[in-house]
């Protein structure tokens, strides 16, 4: 199933649900262009559509399997500008709604405040999670993005597909690509290409 060309609003958030978000995807004709697609896997999305943001990956490498505790990582990349974060306040009702970035980089007032909590897998490279339940959000390569460079893209990042919410899922459809397939397990890359025959 095919990500959808017209506008799609998405929900997730956390295991306790201190930390929601709403992605909010424009229609096909407005989303800006992305990666080209490597190591595609499952149903392809249209041509018109398949090299545009959001991507969603399976991603297999070292630290990312270890920071989600799963056999297997799945993203949802796409343009910080499409998100919007509403953050638990340790004391108080009304949740706060900070720019994107400022979570991604866990700026201290949020630390100090909510129950993001923020740590980095190296250098460049930022993760949030909820400190109430433990729930891993996002990487964010902070470096990649700098003007410059040669880069084109639109200041974007990846959230824990599996941080949807059920009906969210569902309308994303599987990921259609997989990246660091030199770190994967044997067994797992297996099992995705056949499927319960890989078991």
């Amino acid at each position: 199933m095919p990500f959808p060309n017209e506008p799609v609003t998405l929900h997730g958030g956390c295991f306790c649900k201190a930390i929601r978000y709403t992605i909010s995807v424009p229609a096909l004709s407005e989303r800006p262009p992305g990666r080209k697609a490597a190591n595609p896997v499952g149903p392809a999305r249209t041509e018109e559509g398949i090299n545009t943001f959001p991507i969603m990956s399976l991603d297999h490498c070292n630290s990312c399997r270890g920071v989600a505790g799963s056999i297997l990582q799945a993203w949802f990349i796409f343009p910080q500008s499409w998100m919007q974060f509403s953050l638990q306040k340790k004391a108080g009702e009304v949740p706060l709604e900070p720019a994107t970035r400022e979570v991604l980089m866990g700026e201290k007032a949020l630390l100090d405040s909510t129950h993001l909590s923020h740590f980095n897998t190296s250098k460049d490279v930022h993760r949030v999670f909820c400190g109430k339940c433990g729930t891993p959000f996002t990487y964010f390569h902070s470096e990649a993005q700098v003007p410059g460079g040669g880069n084109t893209l639109p200041p974007f990042f990846d959230v824990a597909l599996g941080t949807m919410d059920k009906e969210s899922m569902e309308i994303c459809g599987p990921p259609g690509r997989q990246v660091h397939l030199g770190d994967g397990i044997e067994w797992v890359k297996r099992l995705i290409v056949e499927g319960e025959k890989g078991l």
